[in-house]
């Protein structure tokens, strides 16, 4: 996100911080969060806690990826009642995953964090353009929601149901998640695209006992950042970059 994420190298630290991360190559989230400047600039200034360990073997591009789309995604993809509180290899197998906007940055991010954890991928997207973008994600089953039918296709694909909606759209797709639930599966909604108000459809959720989780990082729960996806190694990062020519900010600073 803009001025919100980005990578670089720890240049200096404030008082309290480990002086041993001076050289440390970091990523970066929520860096304007409550604060003047973030990382759209040179040198940015922030938390110790909010710059993360990058490895080596990953590039700085990939690291100003992270941050907000990949933590979000993280976060819908954990809400799920009895489930992981963190995405590790295998986690997520034998479960069912329905991303709305599957070429967006929070919706590409989630198709990469849930096909890396097992779970069967399914994502709707626009148009042949997009459908490649998800493909290139992971996504194992790509339905374009202006030629075909979402809920006919995902039971299809998946006749008891998807466990978890990531979804970008409630207002505009209410009336498509419902039917495609499985038992106890939870809608995840991250954004208002469409609008601010939703329609939804009582007993369809009620039968399924179906939850509807709200998510948003800056008031996500302190238990639930600890829990946070970290990228630790290559293969927990299958990232394309969205932002083409986006310049990540090249020294955070974190202070004390």
């Amino acid at each position: 996100m803009p001025h919100q994420d980005g990578a670089g190298t720890i240049d200096e630290v404030g008082e309290g911080v480990d002086a041993g991360r001076v050289g440390q190559r970091v990523w970066v989230w929520l860096a304007a969060y409550r604060r003047l400047t973030g990382t759209a600039q040179e040198l940015a200034l922030v938390p110790a806690e909010l710059a993360e360990p990058l490895p080596d073997d990953v590039s700085f591009k990939v690291g100003a990826d992270l941050g907000v789309p990949f933590l979000t995604a993280h976060r819908a993809l954990t809400v799920v009642e009895g489930g992981p509180t963190r995405l590790v290899p295998g986690v997520l197998a034998g479960r069912s995953v329905l991303v709305a906007g599957g070429a967006g940055a929070v919706g590409n991010a989630a198709i990469q964090l849930a096909r890396w954890a097992g779970a069967q991928v399914i994502t709707t997207v626009s148009g042949a353009e997009k459908g490649e973008l998800a493909r290139a994600g992971g996504a194992h089953h790509v339905v374009d929601y202006r030629r075909q039918d979402v809920a006919t296709e995902v039971r299809r694909i998946v006749p008891e149901g998807v466990s978890t909606v990531v979804e970008v759209s409630p207002t505009q797709n209410a009336a498509i998640d419902a039917p495609v639930l499985a038992p106890h599966a939870t809608v995840a909604i991250y954004a208002n695209n469409g609008g601010d108000e939703a329609s939804l459809p009582i007993r369809p959720l009620m039968t399924v006992n179906a939850r509807i989780q709200y998510v948003l990082l800056y008031t996500m729960p302190e238990v639930a950042n600890r829990c946070r996806c970290r990228c630790e190694r290559r293969t927990a990062c299958r990232c394309h970059p969205r932002r083409r020519g986006r310049r990540p900010a090249a020294a955070p600073l974190p202070a004390g």
